[in-house]
């Protein structure tokens, strides 16, 4: 059975551990840009539309998506009677609903707060979600689960859940053959999707394709991270279809600077890592550059040689400090001095 929720006074209290309140606020920080500020409240009312029917908090949805696959996987053929399958079928069955039940049995004792629900989330709980039965008619312990469940998940997770609006526009279009519009804080694109990936090397989401500026300009492979976009339109043109060569340009692009970086060219880079850096090196994994070359040096250090774009080893090695030098190229080596110079300038009167 669905929630009953008091559409005139849509307030609900939310018990959540103080963790889970930590990572939305921090969400709502990272999925806004420029003019496009993301509320506390927006954000949780969005999550909720976003992803109340893949999550499994949604215990009745997951049991029949459970029941149709048995259906499938025992075939009737193989049982010497019906009697058995179904006891099979019961069993599996059973297990399944224990194990989800399980998962949101054990409540942390939290933080409590108020937001409001969106006209849409109240027609979710009140007519679509037959959870009630499962959370003892409390609509706050199924919203708990729920938005307990979304902050377990890896920040890439995230991302495709909040936006999801904007990637199934984007996947959509790209399987039709037709353009897209996409609209960022400072330009405007016309773009034939590929695909919406997400980039190992930074865990964040792209938006993969050829695209060109409706103000002028080529066309070229782009990507555009999903939560930098801030209006994304599926046109009504079917000239949209990638070619394979394009198709397969782009999967080298994204093979080799990954889909960050796609219209970034390439460098040699050369990096010399003491043995503390090349712990570091190990450890942090966020956008790190893949090596070509490793020699060891007559010091206990190691030269190493990167293809990479500039931007891409600045930004990954300043957080070394002392235990990375960039050799080359010279230009790229000058500008990290400048910012050390720039930032021990700002301790001067510290020291």
């Amino acid at each position: 059975m669905p929630f009953i929720i008091n559409t005139d006074n849509p307030k609900q209290n939310l018990n959540l551990n103080a963790g889970t309140w930590r990572c939305l606020e921090n969400d709502t920080l990272c999925f806004s840009s420029g003019k496009k500020r993301i509320t506390l409240n927006g954000l949780i009312n969005t999550v909720i539309i976003n992803f109340w029917e893949s999550a499994l908090s949604s215990i009745d949805l997951r049991l029949e998506e459970a029941e149709e696959n048995y259906q499938k996987m025992l075939e009737e053929d193989s049982f010497k009677s019906k009697k058995d399958r179904n006891a099979v079928m019961n069993y599996l069955y059973e297990a399944k609903r224990r194990e989800l039940i399980s998962r949101v049995e054990f409540r942390f004792k939290g933080i409590h707060r108020n937001f409001t629900l969106q006209q849409k989330v109240c027609k979710i709980l009140a007519e679509e979600c037959n959870e009630e039965g499962y959370y003892n008619h409390r609509p706050g312990a199924y919203l708990h689960a729920l938005l307990e469940e979304y902050a377990a998940l890896a920040y890439g997770e995230r991302e495709k859940i909040f936006f999801k609006d904007i990637i199934d526009t984007a996947e959509d279009a790209a399987f039709q053959g037709k353009k897209i519009r996409v609209s960022t804080q400072n330009d405007v694109f016309e773009m034939r999707p590929y695909c919406v990936t997400r980039d190992d090397r930074t865990g964040y989401n792209y938006l993969v394709g050829y695209s060109a500026r409706i103000s002028g300009g080529s066309e070229q492979a782009a990507s555009f991270r999903i939560s930098q976009i801030a209006e994304l339109k599926k046109l009504s043109r079917s000239d949209g279809p990638l070619s394979l060569k394009e198709r397969n340009r782009i999967e080298d692009h994204i093979a080799q600077r990954g889909a960050a970086h796609i219209l970034t060219p390439l460098k040699k880079i050369t990096v010399i890592l003491s043995s503390n850096g090349e712990r570091k090196y190990a450890l942090k994994q966020t956008d790190r550059p893949d090596y070509t070359e490793r020699k060891a040096l007559p010091d206990g250090r190691a030269e190493y040689i990167f293809i990479c774009p500039e931007f891409q080893a600045k930004n990954y090695f300043l957080a070394f400090g002392k235990d990375a030098v960039i050799v080359s190229p010279r230009k790229l080596a000058l500008e990290i001095a400048s910012e050390f110079r720039a930032a021990l300038e700002n301790y001067a009167d510290t020291i």
